[in-house]
C-alpha cells in the first residue's frame, strides 16, 4: 500500500519504519531508512532503538555516530537513553564518556 500512496510525507515514512522495527525486521527497516528522502532525529532514534532491542549494540553505536555527523538536530533524550544502553551492553567506556559529555553540554 505504501508504494501506491499518491502522497508520502515524513509521517507515512515513519509509520512504515516503525512497523519494520516493531516486527524485528531490521534489514528491511535499514533498507527503508536508507531510501528515506528526509530524516530527522526521530527517524534515527527509531533505528538506533531497534538495533538496541535486537542486541546489535555495535551497529546502534555506529548509526549514532553517523547521526551526529549528518544531522543538525540535537539527539533527543530517547536517543541518548538507547545509546547509553548500547554503550553499557558493549562495554564501550570511551563512547559512553563521549555520549555523557554530549548530554551535559
Amino acid at each position: 500500500m505504501f508504494g501506491e500512496m499518491p502522497e508520502r510525507n515524513i509521517v507515512t515514512w515513519h509509520t512504515m519504519l516503525i512497523g519494520y522495527v516493531n516486527n524485528v525486521e531490521m534489514s528491511k527497516a535499514r533498507d527503508f531508512f536508507d531510501k528515506m528522502s528526509q530524516r530527522n532525529a526521530f527517524s534515527w532514534t527509531v533505528m538506533i532503538n531497534g538495533y538496541v532491542q535486537c542486541t546489535e549494540f555495535k551497529v546502534a553505536l555506529l548509526l549514532f555516530r553517523e547521526m551526529v555527523e549528518s544531522l543538525s538536530d540535537r539527539p533527543s533524550h530517547y536517543t541518548f537513553s538507547s545509546v547509553l544502553k548500547a554503550c553499557a551492553a558493549s562495554s564501550s567506556l570511551l563512547m559512553g564518556r563521549q555520549v555523557h559529555s554530549m548530554i551535559t553540554r
